[in-house]
């Protein structure tokens, strides 16, 4: 019996060296993911920093795509149908089927409204919106200037009322070549007294097309509304 149990004895040997073995190489596996969880933790907040960081610089190369493609979709979507005058739209430049008239005596009234539009356009995408009423009138002034178009700011039209001269009846913002009227508005929606005022302004200095532009639209043509008196 002695001599049968020092036979396996070995054997039990062996097996209880692979289990001791098995054992210390389970909790060397253990040690070393509990080191790889805790250096992991430790890098964390800068991985996460530098996933922010990426994220943002993603967003913002995204933002200023969307920018060129509004700008470029204006250009292309800039339509206006209310005047006599038909307009082919490029991917580049938005232009008339016949070149925009240079100013003279003889122009007529939707030529020189032509013209105008072709400022307000211009004005709108240089400087977008958001500015004061009063910048927009100086730069058109200013537009205006270099055409050698004549024009009026700021005029005071009388009203007379049952031959009564009432002195002022309202302010034009600009009167072009003593034909259209400017008013300019930098506002979130237009009113719908707007439209009527200038109408109104029209009858009272017997002009016969107005122009009311809000330069806080998103496109010129959205801004862009034409007030007729019997033209």
């Amino acid at each position: 019996m002695k001599r049968s149990l020092s036979v396996f004895a070995p054997l039990r040997e062996k097996k209880r060296r692979e289990k001791v073995k098995r054992s210390l190489s389970a909790l060397r596996e253990k040690k070393r993911r509990e080191k790889v969880k805790r250096s992991l933790s430790v890098f964390a907040p800068l991985q996460e920093k530098k996933r922010r960081r990426e994220a943002k610089r993603k967003a913002k190369r995204k933002s200023e795509e969307e920018k060129r493609r509004e700008k470029r979709r204006r250009k292309i979507n800039f339509i206006i149908n209310s005047f006599d005058m038909n307009y082919i739209i490029t991917e580049e430049k938005i232009h008339l089927e016949e070149p925009i008239p240079n100013y003279h005596s003889e122009i007529s009234i939707n030529e020189l409204s032509a013209i105008l539009v072709d400022i307000f356009y211009k004005i709108h995408i240089d400087y977008g919106p958001g500015l004061l009423e009063s910048v927009y009138e100086r730069i058109i002034c200013h537009e205006l200037s270099e055409r050698e178009i004549p024009f009026q700011s700021q005029v005071g039209i009388p009203l007379v009322h049952k031959g009564q001269n009432m002195e002022l009846g309202f302010r034009a913002d600009i009167i072009v070549d003593n034909k259209i009227i400017i008013e300019i508005k930098s506002v979130e929606i237009i009113a719908p007294v707007h439209p009527k005022q200038l109408l109104t302004y029209l009858k009272i200095s017997n002009k016969k097309l107005g122009l009311l532009v809000n330069f806080n639209s998103e496109t010129i043509k959205a801004g862009i509304t034409r007030i007729v008196n019997g033209l």
